[in-house]
């Protein structure tokens, strides 16, 4: 009955072991994950931080120039007399200056009406002299706030740049200008490539114009609304890019959050992806450091794995304790069950042997009942033979003492003498016969000891002499030394008494059966049969 309800337990107990080993793996599994996003989202915004600092240095190093150079006087005097072709020249020969010193990508002068009036790449294929500019948007907030910022493609040149710009006055008799700077900022790409960094550039629309990863450039973070999509078409800021048909990035409902938000975020913006975000408020951007999550995922799973191997060899182990405290619970019900058909067995043992015991003591009690049933029927045999021999001595004994009486008067003291001497002889024999009677006929306790087979064999004629002597037979003992036998005197006297008697009743039965034949015969022969 153990051994079933221990497996069941352990059944029970394996199952337990089994789930709580998976629920383990599961919670290390998140666990893990969650220290290396956490590690990693560390990492990530150190890198976005330090990324953000160096494109706001990369700006920074230009900012100036728009101011430096719209306070020059030959810019200014341009814009008093827009079609004078030696102030043309001459802005024309500054703005070069300016760009080769700062290393600015161009440098160039708007009337009030976005028309280009003087740059530096005049004498270029590409020349920007001539071409309004008025749609962009950095010209409206510089002639309406003072200055103006904007990233976008450049429609002359079809190459994208940074545009910085600075509104100021010509002076008495003059219209106020734009003074435009325009800086590349592909070589920051082209390190964030190189150094194998994901990091990604979104202007305040959310529109990824600089990224270590080409499949994210010029793709919105979040869907674009139809107002957004409006205007930047009608910026021409990615001109020849069809913003329309490009996929989001971000694929959480929350992905808008980072293009509102004042604060540093950071935001999963791909089931595959963890990223850091990094706003630049004076231009309106978001920078974001990504990286992909399989590493931490992995970590995750190889730590969920070695939490299943050990569960597993604890589980192993707990089983195999487990089964071992069965067999023990086992061999111990079985040492048990053991003692008790033992202890059962012995009781029973015990039972019998003291049932026969007492079948021993009755089957000897019987047995020594029928030996001195056996013994008083042997003296009922001799009864006659011990009356015939008592009852003579005592006749002569009384004739004896009679005698002696009669000579102890009249006759002289010798003759007395023999007659008393008779008497006594005649006592003793009495006393002989009466000693062997009674020893023969109490009861034999049976006791193993050495004595002479002999003197048993003596007492036995003494007892059957008497009637030996009847039927006319004396029986003669030869024995010159004494014979030592280990056993019961009393019955090897019984042994010998019984042969003697069976002898004696043979001897007389055969006397008999021939005394009457030779009556009969003689009967016969004389006739009075009626035989011959």
């Amino acid at each position: 009955m153990l051994g079933p309800v221990l497996s069941m337990k352990r059944y029970k107990i394996s199952l337990v072991s089994l789930a709580v080993v998976f629920v383990s793996a599961v919670v290390v599994w998140f666990l893990v994950e969650d220290r290396e996003k956490k590690t990693i989202l560390v990492r990530l915004e150190q890198s976005a931080f330090l990324a953000a600092r160096s494109v706001e240095a990369e700006i920074d190093r230009f900012r100036y120039l728009p101011t430096i150079a719209g306070e020059d006087e030959r810019v200014r005097a341009l814009l008093r007399a827009p079609q004078d072709p030696e102030r043309i020249a001459a802005a024309n020969a500054y703005l070069s200056t300016a760009v080769a010193a700062s290393g600015a990508t161009y440098l160039y002068l708007l009337d009030s009406e976005g028309l280009t009036l003087a740059s530096s790449n005049w004498d270029q294929p590409d020349s920007l002299v001539g071409r309004n500019y008025g749609f962009r948007p950095y010209f409206k907030d510089a002639m309406k706030e003072g200055d103006g910022s904007y990233y976008g493609i450049g429609v002359t040149t079809g190459k994208p740049g940074y545009f910085m710009s600075r509104r100021i006055g010509a002076g008495p008799g003059g219209q106020p200008g734009v003074v435009v700077v325009k800086i590349d900022l592909l070589p920051l790409e082209a390190s964030w490539k190189s150094a194998a960094q994901n990091l990604s550039l979104a202007d305040r629309y959310g529109i990824v114009f600089l990224t270590g990863n080409s499949d994210w450039k010029y793709r919105p973070i979040a869907r674009l609304t139809q107002a957004a999509l409006d205007t930047l078409i009608a910026s021409r800021t990615y001109e020849g890019i069809d913003l329309g048909t490009r996929r989001p990035i971000a694929a959480g409902e929350n992905a808008s959050d980072l293009l509102v938000s004042g604060e540093d975020l950071f935001e999963r913006i791909d089931d595959s992806l963890l990223s850091a975000s990094v706003r630049l408020p004076r231009e309106g951007w978001t920078l974001f450091a990504s990286t992909d999550l399989a590493p931490a995922r992995d970590s995750a799973t190889v730590w969920s794995l070695i939490t299943v191997l050990v569960g597993m060899l604890l589980t192993g182990a707990l089983h195999f304790l487990l089964q071992r405290r069965q067999l023990v619970a086992l061999r111990l019900q079985q040492s048990e069950m053991l003692e008790r058909k033992v202890e059962e067995r012995t009781r029973d043992l015990a039972h019998e042997i003291e049932v026969r015991k007492a079948a021993e003591h009755d089957l000897k009690v019987a047995q020594d009942g029928l030996v001195h049933a056996e013994k008083m029927a042997a003296l009922g045999r001799m009864s006659a033979a011990i009356v015939h021999e008592v009852s003579q001595p005592l006749a002569a004994l009384e004739t004896t003492l009679a005698s002696t009486s009669l000579l102890a008067r009249s006759v002289e003291e010798k003759g007395v003498a023999s007659r008393i001497e008779s008497a006594r002889n005649l006592v003793r024999r009495m006393q002989k016969t009466v000693k062997h009677l009674k020893t023969f006929s109490r009861k034999d306790r049976a006791e193993i000891e050495a004595f002479d087979c002999v003197e048993s064999l003596r007492a036995a004629v003494e007892i059957a002499g008497a009637r030996a002597e009847r039927i006319g037979v004396k029986p003669k003992i030869q024995a010159a030394d004494a014979v030592y036998v280990s056993g019961s005197s009393i019955r090897l006297e019984q042994v010998f008494l019984n042969l003697l008697l069976n002898a004696i009743d043979a001897l007389e039965e055969s006397r008999v059966t021939a005394d009457h034949d030779h009556r009969e015969r003689i009967r016969c022969l004389c006739g009075y049969c009626g035989r011959r």
